[in-house]
C-alpha cells in the first residue's frame, strides 16, 4: 500500500514539473513577441518623428522666406529609402516583410536627400535663391574664423 502512495506522490509532482514548463514556455513565448512588437512601435515612432522634425523645420524656413538651419534627427533600423519632391517628405521602413511609409507634408517645395542608415545626423535646411528648400544638402556656408589660439607674441 505504501508503494502505491509514493507512486501517485512522484505522478503528481512529474505533472506539476510539467505544468510548470508549459508556463515557462508560454511565459517566454509572450514575452519575445512583447518585445518584437514594441520594438516595432519604437522604430515606427522614431520614423514619424523624423520626418515631422525636417518637415516643422522645413516650413519654418519656408516662412521666413528664407535663410539656413540644422536639426538633429534619430533614424532607426529598418529605413529602407526616402523621397523627397515636390512638397513631400517621406520614410519607407520596413518592417518584417511589409513596408510602411511615414511622410509629411511641406508649405514650399523641398528637394535634397536623407540618411538611411541608423544613427543620429545633423541634417542641413535651406532655402535656395529659387524659393526650393534643400534638405541635407551640402553646406554652402562658408567658414568663419571666430578666433585663433594661442595669440600672436
Amino acid at each position: 500500500m505504501n508503494e502505491m502512495h509514493y507512486g501517485k506522490k512522484s505522478q503528481a509532482g512529474l505533472e506539476y514539473l510539467f505544468l510548470i514548463g508549459v508556463l515557462l514556455v508560454a511565459v517566454v513565448v509572450i514575452f519575445l513577441l512583447a518585445t518584437q512588437q514594441t520594438d516595432i512601435s519604437v522604430r515606427t515612432a522614431q520614423t514619424r518623428e523624423a520626418v515631422k522634425t525636417v518637415a516643422a523645420s522645413a516650413d519654418r524656413i519656408y516662412k521666413m522666406g528664407g535663410g539656413k538651419t540644422y536639426v538633429t534627427i534619430n533614424v532607426p533600423d529598418g529605413v529602407s529609402g526616402f523621397m523627397i519632391t515636390n512638397n513631400t517628405i517621406l520614410y519607407q521602413l520596413k518592417v518584417g516583410d511589409q513596408i510602411g511609409d511615414a511622410f509629411e507634408m511641406t508649405m514650399g517645395n523641398v528637394s535634397g536627400t536623407l540618411p538611411t542608415e541608423p544613427g543620429m545626423y545633423k541634417i542641413s535646411i535651406e532655402m535656395l535663391p529659387d524659393g526650393t528648400i534643400l534638405i541635407g544638402g551640402v553646406d554652402t556656408t562658408p567658414p568663419v574664423i571666430i578666433g585663433t589660439y594661442p595669440t600672436g607674441t
